[in-house]
């Protein structure tokens, strides 16, 4: 080896020793500056094949698709990559750079690391579910926001959904999950549009029935129902059974009307107590003996309206009665009378035994004492009584 060789070797070692030294001293500043600048370079022409392999999610494997790669390059155009600060374990920063490896294999390597969001949703009907670009992630439940964990930087569609048999109705909302300020979470408040109706009954046992079929749902105090689709034609209408009874209100289709508030009135009322009920006999007894006598002295049947059913074979024989004894000129007076007995029949029907003390005066200034027990038959007809018919007592 000739001597101009020997130099030339030597300064060939020379050169790389002090382009080693220069990559030791001032490697950090030069790589980062480097790597850097090609990343501002590869954003503002939006290289998204570069830019693949730079940007990262924290704590992802996946590699992020180019639709994302160009929705977070949209927002990095006017931030320069110089400002981010280095990774840190206590950063909060939702970006920042980190070295990942060496690039061309003597240069560090830089990427940007975007964190992932919390995603807080709240809506106003318990049950709705949830969808993040058509998948389905959950549902409302307990009252409580729902919450959605390590969403993916980039633009999302978030859905919300509720539906039974009574309402089928939607909302959604194209979110970016990005920022650069500290803190990674996102709220988001969507409110489905719905029809909400208040029923209320009169009746203790009423439930609501809709189109025929039983909610189950009481109704005596005032509640409130939804939602409901704005346009549907929906019957309403309350029901109860009262001792094996069925009692229903009218039938009101929501749909024709703007009201949202409805009384579903049953057309009932509760049946008399036994003291009601004998008093009421009482009265109806006492104006019938008052009323005959009166009626017979007078020859007026209008002392017994009211307590004889009207049309009854048994008016029409009050009446021939009263005519009859007034042609004879006789005339009476109620000494007494006792209610011995008040029985069921049925539902409506009562027998009322009866002792009664009359004075008849015949014509010629006779008179005598008539003692009688009597079976009454009397009748409820729209909550009054009257009397049907009468027959002696065995």
């Amino acid at each position: 080896m000739n001597r101009k060789t020997e130099i030339l070797i030597g300064s060939l070692v020379v050169a790389v020793i002090l382009v080693f030294l220069g990559i030791k001293i001032f490697g950090v500043s030069f790589d980062r500056d480097m790597v850097l600048q090609k990343i501002d370079e590869a954003i503002e022409k939006k290289d998204v094949k570069y830019l693949k392999d730079h940007i990262e999610v924290r704590g992802e494997n996946k590699e992020l698709s180019e639709k994302v790669i160009e929705e977070i390059v949209e927002e990095l155009e006017d931030i320069s990559v110089y400002s981010l600060s280095e990774y840190k374990d206590d950063s909060d920063t939702n970006i920042y750079i980190k070295k990942k490896g060496k690039e061309n294999i003597i240069f560090d390597k830089y990427t940007i690391v975007l964190k992932p969001y919390d995603l807080t949703i709240s809506q106003n009907i318990e049950g709705t579910k949830v969808f993040i670009d058509d998948n389905e992630v959950g549902k409302f439940k307990n009252d409580k926001d729902f919450v959605y964990k390590n969403l993916m930087p980039g633009k999302h569609i978030v859905k919300i959904a509720y539906k039974d048999e009574y309402v089928n109705i939607e909302k959604e909302e194209e979110i970016m999950a990005f920022n650069m300020d500290n803190g990674n979470e996102i709220y988001l408040s969507l409110e489905l549009e719905g029809r909400y109706i208040t029923v209320e009954s009169n009746i203790e046992e009423a439930t609501l029935y809709i189109d025929g079929k039983d909610t189950e749902i009481n109704i005596y105090n005032e509640y409130r129902f939804g939602p409901i689709d704005e346009k549907k034609k929906m019957n309403i209408s309350a029901k109860a059974k009262i001792d094996g009874k069925e009692y229903e209100s009218e039938k009101i289709n929501v749909g024709d009307t703007d009201y949202n508030h409805f009384e579903l009135y049953i057309d009932y009322e509760e049946p008399m107590s036994r003291q009601e009920l004998l008093r009421e006999v009482d009265n109806l007894i006492d104006g019938y003996e008052t009323g005959l006598v009166n009626a017979i002295n007078y020859n007026s049947y209008s002392y017994l309206d009211g307590y004889i059913e009207y049309g009854s074979p048994f008016m029409k024989a009050q009446k021939k009665l009263i005519s009859n004894l007034y042609e004879k000129g006789t005339t009476e007076d109620l000494l007494s009378y006792n209610i011995t007995d008040v029985t069921s029949v049925s539902d409506n029907i009562l027998s009322v035994t009866v002792e009664e003390s009359h004075m008849i005066y015949f014509e010629g200034e006779t008179k005598k004492e008539v003692n009688n027990k009597w079976n009454y038959t009397v009748v409820n007809i729209d909550d009054e009584l009257f009397i049907r018919d009468i027959k002696a007592a065995k």
